[in-house]
C-alpha cells in the first residue's frame, strides 16, 4: 500500500478550526457550570467538540494546577487519536502536556503537572480502573471527564461507580488532603435522567449543533441481503456523488474482507477515468499503525486522491462500535450502514437508535456529508427521538424517557432506543473480582449505575469465592494481569505441577480464550480456510487448539525476532496475525506478573522457556494444562447425555457444542466451556475435554464422586462412585 502524505496543519489553522466547534461559543458557560457542581452531566451532538475541547478548557481554567485532569475513553484507538490530536492543538509533542496510557502502550509524563508532567491524560477505562487499585482516591486527579458513558460498558459503569466513592472520601477527612474532584460524564446520546439520579440530582447540560449539517437518507424498501446492499451503495456514491471519502459500518471482520473484496472486484469493471476507489479496514483486532492508516486523512493534492473513497468498517461483537465515537477520520464526507449489529456468529441484532444517531453523525465531522441508511425510514421513526438543545438544562420531566432494552432477538424493524448495558448481559465474574482487588468489602451492595440480576451476581461471587482465597496484597497485585477468576486459579493450581507445566497454565489461559479470533475465513478463500483451521485443530478443544496456533506462531517468527516472517505466516494461514501480537503480549505480561509475585516452581521461578511456546505440548503437559483448567473453572464443567446434548452441572441447563469449536464433531463426554450463548439455542464456546472424575480431584469441596453420572442420567461406569454437588440434591 502507498503511504499517503498529508500537509500538517498549523498552530492558527487549528485554532481556527477550534473556534468553529459549537462547543467553543459556549466554553463559558460550561466552565460555569463545572464550578458550581462537583460532577456535571453534558450531552451534546456528534461533531460539538466535547471530547477534544472539554479537557483544554478544564486546562486553561486552571483546574490542572492542582492535577491532571483525565478523560476516559472506551477503546483504545480513540484514546491514542484524541490525544495525538489534543497535543497537536496545544502545539505540544505527545507525552508531554498531553498523554495517553492504553493497554501495551503509553506515553505521559508521571510528574504532576506543577511540575512539568502530564496535565490532559487520555485513558480507557480499563487503565483508570488498574490505577484505582492502587489509589482509590485517585489523588494525582484534579478532574475527570467520562467520555462516550451512554455505551455502558461493565468498565465505564464501575468506574462511575468508584468516582462517586472517591469524590464523597476527598470530600471527607480520609481524602488526605488531595481536594475536591470534579467529574464531567459526557455523550451525544445519553439517558440523562439515569446519570443525574446516580450522583444525586447532579446538573444537566446540553450543547447544540453538530460542525455540519448531514442529510440522512433511508432505503425506499427493505434489503433482503445487506451486504449486497453496503457494496452497492458504496459503488453508486464513488460514481455518483462529489469528491468524499466513505465510512461503512460493517457486522464482522468475515463482513468487512467480503465487501471490500467485493468492492476491489467491481471498482476493476468501472472506466479507466474514474477515480481510484481504494477499500481500507478499520477494526479493534488491527494493529495501531493500520488504525492510524485509516483514520489517516487522504492526499489533499490530486483529484484522484480527493476522490478516492476509504471503505472503513467496525466489528461489532456484542455492539462493538470502534468507529462510532469520538474518533474523527479526516475526508468522511458520506456514511452507509445497515441495522443490523452482531452479538454472536450465528445472531445479528438490530443497533439500538442512539447508535444511529452517532452513525449519522460521523457524516458531518468535516464538512457537510450525507448518511445512507440501508434500511427504512419507517423502521427509524418507530421510535420517539431524544431531545436536543443548546447549553441548557433539560426540561425537569424529559418528555422523551429512553425505553428499557430487552435482550431477547428482534427483528431489524424494531430499534431499540439503546443498548443495553453491559451489566445485563455479560459475565460478571471479572468484575466481582475486580471489586475484590479494589477493597470492596460488600460487593452485593455496590452501587451499579443499573444494578445487575441479583441471582447473577450472587453466582459471580460464589465463582469467585469459590477460586479465591481472600484477597491479600499480593493477591490484590494480580489485578494487574487482569485475569478472570479461573485464569488466576488455573496459574495457583498449576505451581504443584512441572515448571513448564505452571507456565504453560500461566501464560496461555488468557490469551487462548478466544479462540475463535485467532481464525478467518474470508467468503473468497472460505475452503482453504477450514483446511487451515482442520491443520490446528486438537482433539483436546479450542484452548489446546489456540495453544497450537500461538506455538506454531512463536516458531514461524522465531520467538518474535522475526515478526514480518510470522505476520507472513498467519496470512498464509488465514490466522488473525494482531490477535496473534496481542496473546503473545499478553503471555508477556502475565509471565512478568508471575516473575514479580514469585510464581512457578517450587523456587517461585517461571522458566525461560515459558516466554516462548515453540515446542509443542508432550501428553504429560496437556494433561496438566487440562487438569489446571478443571480447578479453575469447575462452575462451568458439563457433561454427554446418552441423547448426545450436553447438561451443565451447576445450573443444569440443556446445551449444545458451538459450531465454531474444535469439538463440534467430536462430541467429548465431559467438557469445560468459557462462556455460553443464547442463538437459536444455547451454546457453549471455547471448550476443552476433562475427565469427569478430575473435578472430584480438583474441586472436593463443591463436588461430590459421581455427579457427572448423575447430571446425565446415566449409570456410572464400573468402579466410578456417584458425585454429587455439595448442598444441591440429586441431578435426577
Amino acid at each position: 500500500m502507498t503511504k499517503r502524505s498529508r500537509s500538517e496543519p498549523t498552530g492558527e489553522d487549528l485554532l481556527a478550526t477550534r473556534r468553529k466547534l459549537p462547543i467553543w461559543s459556549a466554553r463559558r458557560a460550561l466552565l460555569r457550570e463545572v464550578a458550581a457542581a462537583e460532577t456535571l452531566i453534558l450531552t451534546g451532538e456528534t461533531g460539538s467538540g466535547k471530547s477534544t475541547q472539554v479537557p483544554q478548557f478544564l486546562h486553561a481554567a486552571g483546574y490542572t494546577e492542582a492535577g491532571a485532569v483525565g478523560i476516559t475513553q472506551p477503546r483504545r484507538v480513540a484514546a491514542v487519536s484524541l490525544a495525538r490530536r489534543v497535543a497537536a492543538e496545544q502545539a505540544c509533542p505527545v507525552g508531554s502536556l498531553v498523554g495517553y496510557a492504553v493497554r501495551f502502550d503509553e506515553s505521559f509524563d508521571r510528574r504532576p503537572p506543577k511540575r512539568g508532567g502530564t496535565a490532559i491524560k487520555f485513558v480507557t477505562d480499563g487503565m483508570l480502573l488498574r490505577e484505582a487499585a492502587s489509589d482509590p482516591l485517585l489523588s494525582a486527579y484534579s478532574a475527570l471527564i467520562v467520555d462516550e458513558a451512554h455505551e455502558r460498558s461493565l468498565a465505564s459503569d464501575v468506574v462511575l461507580a468508584l468516582l462517586k466513592s472517591a469524590q464523597a472520601r476527598r470530600r471527607s477527612a480520609n481524602g488526605g488532603g488531595a481536594g475536591p474532584l470534579k467529574l464531567v460524564v459526557m455523550s451525544a446520546t445519553l439517558e440523562v435522567d439515569t446519570f443525574c439520579a446516580f450522583f444525586d440530582g447532579a446538573p444537566a447540560v446540553q450543547v447544540l449543533g453538530r460542525s455540519h449539517p448531514v442529510e440522512v437518507l433511508h432505503a425506499a424498501e427493505p434489503c433482503e441481503d445487506y451486504l449486497e446492499a453496503v457494496v452497492t451503495t458504496v459503488l453508486q456514491i464513488h460514481q455518483l456523488e462529489p469528491a468524499g471519502d466513505v465510512l461503512v459500518f460493517l457486522t464482522g471482520e468475515d463482513d468487512i474482507s467480503a465487501a471490500a473484496a467485493a468492492i476491489e472486484a467491481r471498482a476493476r469493471l468501472l472506466p479507466a477515468t474514474s477515480p481510484t476507489l481504494l477499500p481500507l479496514p478499520l477494526y479493534a483486532a488491527l494493529s495501531p499503525a493500520a488504525q492510524m492508516e485509516a483514520l489517516a486523512p487522504a492526499p489533499p493534492n490530486t483529484r484522484k486522491a480527493l476522490a478516492r473513497a476509504r471503505l472503513l468498517h467496525t466489528p461489532a461483537v456484542l455492539a462493538t462500535n470502534i468507529a462510532e465515537t469520538s474518533l474523527t477520520i479526516e475526508g468522511v464526507v458520506y456514511v452507509a450502514y445497515h441495522a443490523a449489529r452482531r452479538v454472536d456468529s450465528l445472531l445479528q441484532l438490530p443497533i439500538s437508535r442512539a447508535a444511529a444517531l452517532q452513525r449519522a453523525g460521523r457524516a458531518g465531522r468535516v464538512s457537510a456529508g450525507k448518511c445512507f441508511r440501508l434500511y427504512t425510514e419507517r423502521t427509524f421513526e418507530a421510535r420517539p427521538p431524544s431531545c436536543n438543545a443548546l447549553l441548557q438544562r433539560p426540561p425537569a420531566t424529559p418528555s422523551c424517557n429512553a425505553l428499557p432494552c430487552r435482550l431477547a432477538r428482534a427483528s431489524v424493524d424494531d430499534l431499540e432506543e439503546a443498548t443495553a448495558p453491559e451489566v445485563l448481559r455479560r459475565s460478571l465474574s471479572a468484575t466481582v473480582l475486580s471489586l475484590l482487588s479494589l477493597g470492596v468489602k460488600d460487593v452485593l451492595s455496590f452501587e451499579f449505575l443499573t444494578p445487575p440480576p441479583a441471582d447473577a451476581l450472587a453466582a459471580a461471587l460464589e465463582a469467585s469465592s469459590s477460586h479465591c482465597a481472600p484477597l491479600t496484597t499480593a493477591a490484590r497485585s494480580r489485578r494487574t494481569a487482569a485475569c478472570s477468576p479461573g485464569c488466576r486459579s488455573s496459574r495457583s493450581t498449576a505451581e504443584p505441577c512441572s515448571p513448564r507445566g505452571a507456565g504453560v497454565s500461566l501464560g496461555r489461559c488468557s490469551p487462548c480464550s478466544a479462540c475463535c479470533a485467532l481464525f478467518h475465513s474470508p467468503h473468497s478463500h472460505r475452503e482453504a480456510a477450514d483446511e487451515s483451521r482442520l491443520r490446528f485443530r486438537s482433539p483436546g478443544g479450542d484452548t489446546l487448539t489456540a495453544l497450537h496456533v500461538v506455538s506454531a506462531y512463536d516458531a514461524a517468527s522465531g520467538g518474535g525476532k522475526a515478526r514480518g516472517e510470522g505476520r507472513r505466516w498467519a496470512e498464509a494461514n488465514f490466522l488473525n496475525w494482531r490477535t496473534l501480537e496481542t496473546a503473545v503480549q499478553v503471555r508477556t505480561q502475565l509471565v512478568a506478573t508471575a516473575r514479580r509475585l514469585g510464581l512457578g516452581d517450587g523456587d517461585g521461578r517461571v522458566p525461560d522457556g515459558v516466554a516462548s511456546a515453540a515446542q509443542p505440548l508432550s501428553s504429560e503437559e496437556s494433561v496438566e494444562l487440562r487438569r489446571a483448567l478443571a480447578a479453575a473453572f469447575f462452575l462451568q464443567a458439563a457433561v454427554r447425555r446418552p441423547s448426545g446434548d450436553y447438561v451443565t452441572l451447576v445450573s443444569r441447563q440443556t446445551v449444545s457444542i458451538h459450531p465454531s469449536s474444535a469439538l463440534f464433531s467430536r462430541r467429548a463426554p465431559c467438557v469445560l466451556y468459557n462462556e455460553l450463548v443464547f442463538t437459536t439455542r444455547l451454546y457453549m464456546r471455547d471448550l476443552t475435554t476433562i475427565e469427569a472424575a478430575w473435578l472430584a480431584e480438583v474441586a472436593p469441596h463443591f463436588f461430590k464422586s459421581g455427579a457427572a453420572a448423575a447430571a446425565t442420567g446415566a449409570a456410572p461406569s464400573a468402579g466410578q462412585p456417584r458425585m454429587r454437588i455439595h448442598g444441591g440434591g440429586s441431578f435426577r
